[in-house]
């Protein structure tokens, strides 16, 4: 039984492909295609010519392959059906895509079943292109017989390698400029930048306007109309003259001022003000602040709230302020301001000493500072001091860093009384294309009679600008993460925010447009201790002195 069924198999087979074979061979086929030349970004068409020559039904398969880069969009597999001697024509479209070379002629192959394989070739047609444009092509202010260097970016977006001259030109003629380089030769799909240096000549002795022509002209497309034209704008000075040392300081001068008026509504109660300023430069680099005030009351004192916090006395204020301003050290006394690390504080403000030091030879580098105050214009008056060392490196990866510390006693909060506390910020350009910056805070601190507690900032920028950087991106956007303890004593003190922003430039020139967005999300959970706390003291306090914070717990 097996052996029968096995010869019935064998027998059907071979029938079978006696009758294909047969078909295949009363098959007549060939290919052509009627392009010349397809440029890039447009369809071609391949002709299947099939005629069946037999007087008999006929069928056949054929699959069609077409090589890189061009894309088949037609099945590439076909099952024809023929007639008795009937004829047909199939057609076969080829997309060019726009990275195909120009002046090549890629293969596309059609395979029968039977084995028989027929080609074509479709030429891609060249077209050459490209894009000249200024990178940076601010106006550059220069002194006679000094440089000025701009760039050029040149981008080949045709399908074609293209060999670039460049030449430049500056109007008024008593100039020297120069084309680094002179000729550029540039693949397809690729992107070169180029330098254009304009210098004036040393003997210019007065203010000039001047204006450089740059032209990129391809070898390869020699109509005129195929340059690209790129104009700079250089304002030239004349030469420095020697510094008068004189004019270099600025003349120490003071003023005294006095007013009178009235400290309440109902009248009856008089307010005599007197101020002396004194600024200016002390020597070349360190300048003078000074200014003493006195506000003195009248008999209804206590109904006049007056903002000055320096030395309070019965019978009046008096604010005072004395500085000395180095760019390598500073020394306050009087009212002075101090900024903290970030997860300290934002600012403290108080009577005091504050002192900064700043011994390199480049300032930025490094900082020393200390101080110690009595803030007055809280809801007690609380003793704060602390120290700071920090830094903004010229080079590298790291852009900031800063340690610093933050202490205060009598203090009134949910921190409690008596608190110290350390925190560390950092810095980072990150090491990838994209434009990315980092920044990572960390603080701890402990407050008299309670534990410890500890904070945290991390965040993530995007196109945001340092100190001296050109703002030449419109996009910018960033996160942030900070999450503090409830016992940590800062400015995270049981907190947790979340935010996150995004802006866009639309336009800078004569009006500022922007579109901008931020989402805040903080979670608190100090403020029920911290209103309890206030409930206990707002019986003995005067209205005056109650803080806007007080007042919306309230």
């Amino acid at each position: 039984m097996w052996l029968r069924a096995l010869l019935v198999s064998v027998l059907l087979s071979t029938l079978f492909s006696a009758s294909h074979a047969s078909d295949a061979a009363d098959v007549e086929w060939s290919i052509s295609t009627p392009a010349t030349e397809v440029a890039p970004k447009t369809f071609a068409s391949v002709a299947l010519r099939i005629r069946n020559s037999s007087d008999r039904a006929a069928s056949a398969h054929f699959d069609v392959s077409a090589s890189k880069p061009l894309q088949s969009v037609s099945p590439v597999s076909v099952d024809v059906q023929l007639q008795p001697r009937e004829e047909k024509t199939l057609l076969h479209t080829i997309y060019v895509p726009p990275g195909a070379a120009g002046g090549t002629a890629p293969l596309v192959a059609v395979h029968e079943q039977d084995g028989q394989t027929r080609d074509v070739h479709i030429a891609v047609k060249s077209a050459p292109a490209f894009k000249a444009r200024i990178v940076d092509g601010d106006t550059r202010f220069v002194r006679s017989g000094e440089k000025a260097s701009y760039k050029i970016r040149i981008e080949n977006v045709g399908n074609a390698p293209l060999t670039f001259a460049l030449s430049s030109s500056t109007s008024p003629e008593n100039s020297h400029t120069r084309c680094t380089p002179e000729r550029v030769a540039l693949e397809a799909g690729k992107t070169i930048e180029t330098s254009i240096e304009v210098q004036p000549s040393a003997n210019v002795a007065a203010y000039t306007p001047f204006v450089t022509i740059a032209e990129v002209a391809p070898a390869e497309m020699g109509d005129a109309s195929a340059k690209e034209s790129l104009y700079f704008h250089t304002e030239v000075f004349p030469p420095q003259t020697p510094p008068d040392r004189v004019a270099l300081y600025e003349v120490l001068h003071a003023s005294i001022q006095t007013a009178i008026g009235s400290a309440s509504d109902s009248g009856g109660s008089g307010v005599f003000n007197e101020s002396l300023t004194v600024e200016g430069l002390l020597a070349e680099n360190t300048r003078l602040q000074f200014l003493q005030s006195f506000t003195h009351f009248g008999d209804k004192d206590g109904e006049f709230s007056s903002a000055l916090s320096s030395l309070p006395e019965t019978s009046r204020r008096n604010f005072f302020h004395l500085g000395l301003l180095n760019p390598h050290w500073e020394a306050e006394v009087g009212e002075v301001t101090a900024t903290t690390a970030r997860l300290l504080s934002s600012r403290e403000t108080g009577d005091g000493v504050r002192a900064a030091l700043r011994p390199l030879k480049r300032p930025e580098d490094l900082q020393v500072e200390i101080f110690t105050e009595r803030n007055t214009l809280t809801l007690t008056d609380k003793d704060v001091f602390g120290a700071s060392a920090s830094g903004n490196p010229a080079t590298g990866q790291l852009e900031f860093w800063r340690f610093g510390t933050l202490s205060k006693r009598r203090d009134f909060g949910p921190q409690g009384e008596d608190w110290d506390s350390a925190a560390f910020e950092t810095g980072w350009k990150l090491p990838v294309q994209i434009p990315l910056r980092a920044e990572f805070s960390g603080a701890a601190g402990q407050s008299e009679g309670r534990s410890a507690g500890a904070a945290w900032l991390a965040g993530l920028h995007y196109n945001r600008t340092a100190a001296g950087e050109t703002d030449a991106s419109p996009l910018k956007a960033g996160i942030e993460y900070a999450n503090g303890d409830r016992d940590f004593p800062g400015a995270e003190n049981g907190r947790e925010d979340r935010r996150a922003y995004a802006s866009y430039r639309f336009s800078s020139r004569t009006n500022f447009v922007e579109a901008y967005g931020n989402y805040n999300d903080s979670t608190y959970s100090v403020v029920p201790e911290f209103e309890q706390t206030l409930a206990d003291v707002l019986d003995v306090t005067p209205d005056f002195l109650r803080t806007s914070q007080s007042r919306l717990l309230n």
